[in-house]
């Protein structure tokens, strides 16, 4: 059996992802995350709601909301916002270094960016505005695995872009 200091971050469920371009009346309104949600914006910009707190994404923007966190999202600017949402439950003490942390896609993330832009929608179908996206029942073999895979191999280049775990909040 691996230990947790040979896989330091595991991914237990991805709960819902979906990947659109979203027209400027695509606004989220204030939902609770359960899980972690993973935000990228791939083109565009959005505000992100993160609790009390607002952080503008532009294109190559990543954001990580944590557990228990408000979120809401608004879009900005004249071009639609292409972005891709995760949501997904980890344990492991490797995502506190997550918490408030902002980044912009670099070179080597971006190509398990895409695959999950690109594949997301074989998994789950988009949602009406205001819904949660519905899993597909017949997806491909493995297409579960390798979501995860691909979003586990991202949470790791982006922590290893983080000096320290942040402390974590309640």
């Amino acid at each position: 059996m691996a230990s947790n200091e040979e896989f330091p971050l595991r991914i237990e469920a991805v709960t819902a992802a979906w990947a659109a371009e979203l027209r400027p009346e695509d606004d989220l309104p204030p939902t609770r995350c359960a899980g972690w949600q993973l935000v990228y914006v791939r083109s565009g910009t959005i505000e992100e709601r993160c609790n009390d707190k607002r952080v503008v994404l532009r294109a190559g923007g990543i954001l990580l909301h944590q557990p228990e966190e408000m979120l809401a999202m608004h879009s900005m600017g004249e071009i639609p916002p292409e972005v891709l949402r995760l949501e997904f439950y980890c344990a492991a003490a490797a995502m506190d270094r997550f918490r408030g942390a902002v980044f912009h896609a670099e070179p080597g993330e971006q190509h398990d960016l895409n695959w999950l832009m690109k594949q997301v929608g074989e998994l789950y179908a988009i949602p009406e505005a205001g819904a949660q996206p519905a899993a597909r029942e017949d997806v491909p073999f493995g297409a579960r695995q390798q979501l995860v895979i691909h979003l586990e191999n991202l949470l790791i280049l982006l922590a290893r872009r983080c000096k320290r775990p942040r402390k974590p909040t309640t």
